[in-house]
């Protein structure tokens, strides 16, 4: 594209000045960042402009701020940083200069210089939630990053936490967590997850487990009336990671759920025995209801698993 400048006033423009022309440069590509020793690492890119002024190299440290670098010559496409330090994280990004102008980034290029194996991960946790407005189901696992020297994290996936550990996915370094949208009917991922870190050393020791499954709810919920002060419940157990199931109950109309009770993983069914004089003033047998919206399944360690409730009809 080419300028030109043309001054004015009251009366009219003055003649325009001679022309000047520049044009964007292509933006690089094919970017890659190679260790070379401890103390340096070797950017090789792919030169596509034809036009450029040289190349201006950033840098990102352990998923910092990008900072300038660099600054190299007209058709380079290669550079040594030799400014680096070991056991720490490092992203590069080039861009073609034109005119004090720039082209487009490049894409990124991830390295490390790992002298130790990262420490575990810490806190992973993992959620579901389901969306019945737009029938969808969101899944999402995170974890915490205790070591600065990772190359990248492996997420796996067990059917009980204890065997049978898989690769679900691998993430970059600098990325704490997995978002994912399945619409229903879609097998999401169901199970229990682990992550483990990792370089060019070797692997961590995998962080805690934790476990979720996105349709494990109870159903077919019964309340039956034995005698005056006691009513047994039943129910189906869908779920494969639950801690248990904890039971509400809700007297009259008030609406107001507390818990009776928490009853181990696997259980089918509960006598609850704690009426005193107010089951007398039942009128009909017990009824079962459907489980309130609030009845999920969630994550094993870090949310209680409400699992099953009873509402039961009193009155005067």
């Amino acid at each position: 594209m080419c300028f030109r400048v043309t001054a004015f006033n009251s009366i009219g423009p003055s003649l325009p000045s001679t022309p000047d022309c520049t044009a964007s440069p292509a933006t690089p590509t094919n970017l890659s960042a190679t260790p070379l020793d401890l103390q340096s690492v070797t950017l090789s890119w792919t030169d596509n402009s034809a036009v450029e002024d040289g190349y201006s190299i950033s840098r990102s440290q352990n998923g910092g701020a990008w900072v300038d670098i660099a600054t190299v010559g007209v058709n380079a496409a290669s550079y040594r940083d030799a400014t680096v330090t070991t056991d720490v994280s490092y992203r590069y990004n080039v861009r073609a200069v034109k005119d004090g102008g720039f082209s487009i980034a490049s894409n990124e290029a991830t390295t490390l210089i790992a002298t130790t194996i990262p420490t575990a991960p810490t806190g992973a946790s993992v959620s579901f939630y389901y969306d019945p407005e737009y029938g969808t189901v969101y899944f999402s696992l995170g974890w915490g990053d205790a070591s600065s020297n990772v190359a990248g994290f492996r997420v796996e996936i067990s059917p009980d936490g204890k065997t049978g550990w898989t690769l679900y996915t691998e993430t970059a370094p600098n990325v704490f967590s997995l978002y994912e949208e399945f619409p229903y009917g879609a097998n999401p991922p169901s199970g229990c997850f682990q992550v483990i870190a990792f370089n060019n050393v070797g692997a961590s020791t995998a962080s805690n487990v934790t476990c979720g499954e996105p349709f494990g709810a109870p159903t077919d919920l019964v309340a039956t009336a034995v005698d005056q002060q006691s009513i047994d419940l039943t129910w189906t157990d869908n779920a494969n990671v639950e801690s248990g199931y904890e039971i509400l109950r809700s007297i009259g109309n008030s609406g107001v759920w507390s818990v009776v009770a928490d009853v181990g993983a696997n259980t089918t069914s509960y006598h609850d025995n704690d009426h005193g004089s107010e089951f007398s003033r039942a009128r009909p047998p017990a009824r079962s209801f459907a489980l309130p919206p609030r009845v999920q399944s969630v994550s094993k360690e870090f949310r209680r698993v409400h699992r099953a409730a009873v509402r039961q009809k009193f009155g005067s």
